[in-house]
């Protein structure tokens, strides 16, 4: 899978996270299932993103200015896995899989952390 396509099932999977109220893990083990084009290493670099989200799911919101499912992802790529913001761009507008185009203000607040960095 291609950055874009993980971001999108990280975004799917706390999503469905927080809509159900089920364990995380039952989240990714149904998303799996769902989604068997999925490597056995894809679904581990999503779990772990979500676990990344969801254990500083408070520092990460206050970071990113809001605490929407999208922002925790996004905020965990940037701060937490220093993902350059470049990448992180071309990844989130890729068409078919991305989660979509980072708003302005993504951009910047994005751009604000890695400058504290």
């Amino acid at each position: 899978m291609r950055l874009s396509g993980k971001i999108t099932a990280a975004i799917e999977v706390l999503t469905d996270f927080d809509t159900r109220r089920v364990p995380l893990k039952t989240a990714i083990a149904d998303w799996g299932r769902q989604n068997r084009y999925a490597g056995s290493k894809d679904r581990a670099w999503i779990s772990g993103l979500c676990l990344d989200a969801l254990r500083k799911r408070n520092t990460i919101a206050a970071a990113m200015s809001g605490e929407d499912v999208r922002a925790l992802v996004l905020g965990v790529l940037v701060i937490l896995w220093r993902t350059p913001i470049p990448a992180l761009v071309d990844a989130a507008s890729e068409e078919p899989h991305g989660p979509g185009p980072l708003t302005e203000a993504e951009l910047a607040v994005t751009r604000g952390q890695t400058d504290s960095l």
